[in-house]
């Protein structure tokens, strides 16, 4: 019978994790979907065949009741309710990501988890078993990510979806050849508090991430362990190219083997 996990503080030196784990998280519309997947092609095309990357998002996770087993119909009915993003009780999520990395707890798999733990709690519990070797922040201010998302618009032509500032000059030719919208959840009244919340969740993880590294360092130096930390905070501004980003994000891994 599975435990409930009890509470750690910061104590990592008896973990037995094999895999690699790298969380690639941050606030909303940072490009964190595209780079999981580039990073996954790029671990494929530049490291040994018998590496295998995993891409573990949490949505997916939570329907499988391979890893969810006694939980599967208190996550229906929440999903169903519209609350299981923000009210499936922390050690539940815990015991299905513990469950999810013991059964693939071997050198040779590399878990891209999708924004990683949703609260500090779930972070420290799952602490007790599995950590991150890199924890990268995708991070942007306000302001470029208002201009980034509110700025899109959809044409229900043809589905194609432009930016009335990035697109101006090919809106301005052909824009009466089309019938633009904006998607609701782009309206700024909405995007604003999705991007509160995604504060409210991740930033205490990540500021626990961080003060953790900063105490394996302090202990350990610079000694190699398959649990060591890596936090990496990459500020996504619109001037940057994904390219420039994803090659931060590469810099930030390149020595995890």
């Amino acid at each position: 019978m599975l435990t409930t996990p009890k509470h750690c503080d910061h104590q990592f030196h008896h973990l037995q994790q094999l895999c690699t784990i790298i969380i690639i998280t941050g606030r909303p519309a940072t490009g964190k979907t595209s780079h999981c997947e580039e990073l996954i092609k790029f671990i494929k095309k530049n490291y040994p065949t018998n590496y295998t990357p995993i891409f573990l998002d949490i949505d997916s996770l939570l329907m499988d009741n391979t890893y969810t087993q006694e939980y599967t119909e208190h996550i229906k009915t929440l999903k169903k309710n519209g609350k299981l993003k923000y009210n499936l009780d922390p050690t539940i999520w815990t015991i299905i990501l513990q469950r999810f990395f013991q059964a693939n707890n071997t050198k040779e798999k590399i878990i891209i988890f999708y924004r990683g733990p949703t609260s500090e709690k779930v972070a420290k519990e799952l602490g007790k078993t599995f950590l991150p070797n890199f924890y990268i922040y995708l991070d942007s201010s306000v302001e470029d990510l208002v201009e980034r998302v509110c700025g899109r618009r959809v044409d229900l032509l043809s589905g194609k979806t432009f930016h009335i500032k990035y697109d101006a000059e090919y809106l301005g030719k052909h824009q009466k050849e089309m019938k633009l919208s904006q998607r609701i959840g782009d309206d700024e009244k909405l995007f604003i508090p999705r991007i509160e919340r995604s504060d409210k969740s991740l930033l205490p993880v990540l500021s626990y991430y961080q003060s953790l590294a900063l105490q394996q360092q302090q202990e350990n130096g610079d000694e190699e362990d398959r649990t060591r930390v890596v936090v990496k905070r990459i500020v996504c501004t619109n001037d940057m190219t994904k390219e420039l980003i994803f090659q931060e994000i590469k810099s930030t891994i390149k020595n995890f083997r």
